[in-house]
């Protein structure tokens, strides 16, 4: 909902701040929110290792935060309680 888009990005960004390799983007034009993979790789070759790792870091991510944010988007829970939800 348009009326809960700035607690949602303030929300986004707490939980960003405590993620290593990646992080979540809200596009406010089409309310959508996405999860992105990123870590160094700099005069790297990817190792079947590191790209199994992006993969399994991806998916705990979106696991670990998923429920709680579509709560908080119907009601289920309250900014504070959301709050308090990603900082445990």
């Amino acid at each position: 909902p348009e009326d809960k888009y700035y607690q949602l990005a303030y929300a986004l960004a707490l939980v960003n701040m405590s993620l290593a390799d990646g992080c979540f983007e809200f596009d406010f034009r089409d309310s959508t929110v996405s999860y992105r993979a990123t870590t160094s790789y700099l005069e790297s070759i990817i190792s079947k290792g590191a790209l199994e790792y992006i993969l399994d870091i991806s998916c705990a991510i979106v696991d670990k935060y998923n429920d709680k944010l579509f709560m908080f988007l119907n009601d289920k829970l309250t900014i504070s309680e959301l709050m308090d939800a990603i900082c445990d």
